[in-house]
């Protein structure tokens, strides 16, 4: 009845539609998604869909979206219907871009987070790409996000990692607080997976605090199920034991998320297996509410996951032999899928059948395969990967005010010292001490400053023989070319002027960045890192509060400092990321070059003869009334640019 109900409002010109249509889907749409229960849902949705006139599809789409996106995660007749009928909306060309990016999106999620499958969640991660607006910063963050996960499946976490950082910041920039927690939730799972649980639960909770604010309460019941995991993981039994129960409130409240349910079940069930005071019976019971969700589910990953996590209970209780041959035979796949974090609960599980049936050889090598594996996941380069990353992007400003206050610190123990040891004699010392320094320093500043110079004479003869030979050999060579050939067809020369124009425009932007004039410092660094990550050298983004403070000539020393910094960080750090951060202070302009390379000694470098960029950038910050202070250690390098605006 409601499929036919009052079509009226649709029987329009195929032409054009007008508010009252679009508020009549609607609202026929929420009364169908009322009356239907949620089993028959994806049938009626797809009838709904079918039955409305082609011109008011792209309407309907938006909110048939939302809905049917909660029913493909739930998995009810996902792969029946909902899947071709996601298909189909991809393929139709008459719908809008944004229609098809969405639908896209979904089966990406789809098989990304509930399928467990990276070869098709990376087909339609494509396809996203292919209709979405990739200048917009929250389908970046979307599809980054998607692609973290989908390396996070094939066991790949540095790259996981990186995809995740990206996600954030673009999150950051459109301001979408609900994509931030959700990566907040996605990079928990990198956590878990690294068994650093505490970071984990940290991120967790800053997701559930947020899903709990809108009362998103599907993700709120997730991130509550995981919150209590991660705290089983940690051994911190009471606060485990009360999101648990959190979760199973918000179950009892009508609460319907059957995949966060499914996990939930089997952590709880979990829980009472590993902790100190296991409890088999209360484990058995929370993985038989488990069973019926895997089950209906269908998947073979489900399946597989509760078979892997529930044997270890039922072990105690019953002759598990054909559970523990089954899992033993899905760990060759495993590894080769690089699914390494399945294949380690495997490979326990099967060591506590071994103890649970007292076969203590088999029970130490699968300990023996489980600890290995462990190992492997959680390995120091991954680790160290990440906690780089963070270092970087996350923790400067903490880091930053750490060193300050230790600076002070040692400052007051070498002041009680001096003063201890008598002020006079320490005078006196140091006046020596000093004179003979700054004489040395003097000496070998004079000769760095005289090789300076040199070099700098060396390198601007060089620049203008290059230049020279360009315009001898290219464009000289060019228009004679085309003056004797004018009689060529149009089109040629037309190519041919082309061409000789790109190579002038190219001197151009060496002898002077013409793009600072017309757009202004902030855009020209930002393109500056887009044409350095488009090169595939390395992850460069900007953080910048510029406003104005510089005079154009010191605006252009500053972007040369910008350039030669990224430029020795490209060729000499080995570095993953680097971060360009522009802070406006009064009177002053702070303006920081940040890497995550291996560092090198700054005094041994700026002592030697080969550290022309150095000297370059040192020189630079000084003609604009500024001082450039260099970092570098096994972390990454830091070049801060501190210039006075007042």
């Amino acid at each position: 009845m409601l499929l036919t109900f009052s079509w009226s409002a649709c029987n329009r010109s195929q032409a054009s539609h007008t508010p009252g249509d679009t508020q009549a889907l609607q609202t026929r749409l929420e009364a169908l998604k009322n009356a239907t229960p949620d089993s028959l849902r994806p049938t009626a949705f797809r009838n709904f869909y079918d039955q409305t006139p082609a011109q008011l599809r792209p309407v309907l789409l938006t909110p048939l979206l939302r809905e049917t996106s909660a029913l493909l995660f739930y998995q009810l007749h996902a792969d029946t219907l909902l899947i071709p009928f996601y298909q189909g909306l991809i393929a139709d060309p008459q719908l809008p871009d944004t229609n098809r990016a969405t639908a896209a999106l979904q089966l990406a999620s789809y098989y990304a987070h509930i399928s467990g499958d990276p070869d098709s969640a990376t087909v339609y991660v494509a396809s996203f790409r292919k209709y979405a607006d990739l200048r917009n910063d929250a389908s970046m963050a979307k599809s980054y996000a998607l692609s973290a996960q989908i390396a996070q499946l094939r066991g790949d976490l540095p790259q996981a990692s990186v995809a995740l950082f990206k996600a954030i910041q673009h999150a950051e920039k459109a301001h979408d607080t609900s994509m931030m927690a959700r990566n907040y939730g996605n990079r928990a799972n990198i956590y878990r997976l690294l068994e650093d649980y505490n970071k984990a639960a940290a991120d967790h909770y800053r997701a559930n605090a947020y899903f709990k604010k809108i009362k998103d309460s599907a993700a709120w019941l997730t991130t509550t199920g995981a919150l209590a995991a991660d705290y089983a993981a940690l051994n911190h039994a009471d606060s485990a034991q009360y999101y648990f129960t959190e979760a199973e409130k918000l179950i009892a409240a009508g609460v319907r998320q059957p995949v966060a349910e499914y996990y939930l079940h089997i952590s709880h069930g979990g829980f009472y297996v590993n902790q100190p005071f296991v409890n088999y019976d209360s484990a058995i019971h929370y993985f038989e509410k488990a069973a019926p969700l895997a089950t209906a589910f269908g998947d073979p990953n489900t399946e597989m996951l509760y078979l892997i996590a529930a044997t270890r209970a039922y072990a105690q209780r019953r002759p598990v032999t054909e559970d523990a041959r089954r899992i033993a035979a899905y760990i060759p796949a495993l590894l080769a899928d690089s699914d390494l974090a399945t294949a380690r609960d495997a490979y326990y599980t099967l060591y506590m059948v071994s103890v649970a049936e007292k076969n203590a050889d088999e029970a130490l090598d699968y300990y023996q395969l489980y600890d290995s594996v462990r190992t492997l996941l959680s390995n120091e380069h991954n680790r160290a990967h990440i906690a780089s990353l963070e270092a970087q992007y996350e923790n400067e400003k903490t880091a930053l005010t750490i060193q300050l206050q230790e600076k002070e610190l040692r400052q007051q123990r070498t002041l009680s010292i001096i003063f201890g040891l008598g002020a006079l004699a320490v005078i006196l010392t140091s006046a020596i001490v000093l004179s003979r320094i700054r004489l040395s320093r003097s000496q070998e500043e004079a000769v760095l400053q005289k090789h300076f110079t040199t070099e700098i004479l060396k390198h601007t003869e060089a620049e203008r023989g290059r230049i020279a030979a360009d315009l001898h050999d290219g464009i000289t060579h060019d228009l004679l070319n085309l003056k004797n050939n004018l009689q060529q067809p149009k089109a040629a020369s037309e190519t041919h002027i082309d061409s000789i124009l790109n190579d002038i425009r190219m001197l151009s932007r060496n002898l002077h960045p013409v793009m600072l004039d017309k757009i202004g410092l902030e855009y020209s660094i930002e393109h500056l890192c887009e044409q350095i990550m488009a090169g595939g050298h390395l992850f460069a983004s900007a953080d910048i509060d510029y406003q104005k403070q510089l005079p154009p000539e010191s605006e252009l020393q500053l972007y040369r400092i910008i350039q030669e910094s990224l430029s020795n960080v490209v060729k000499h750090a080995g570095a993953v990321a680097a971060k360009i951060r522009m802070t406006s202070q009064p009177g002053h302009l702070l303006v920081s070059v940040i890497d995550n390379g291996h560092g090198f000694d700054v005094a041994e470098m700026l002592a030697s003869k080969n550290a022309f960029g150095l000297h370059s950038i040192v020189a630079r910050s000084q003609a604009m009334g500024g001082r450039a202070i260099i970092t570098s250690g096994t972390e990454g390098t830091t070049i801060t640019i501190d210039i006075p605006t007042a």
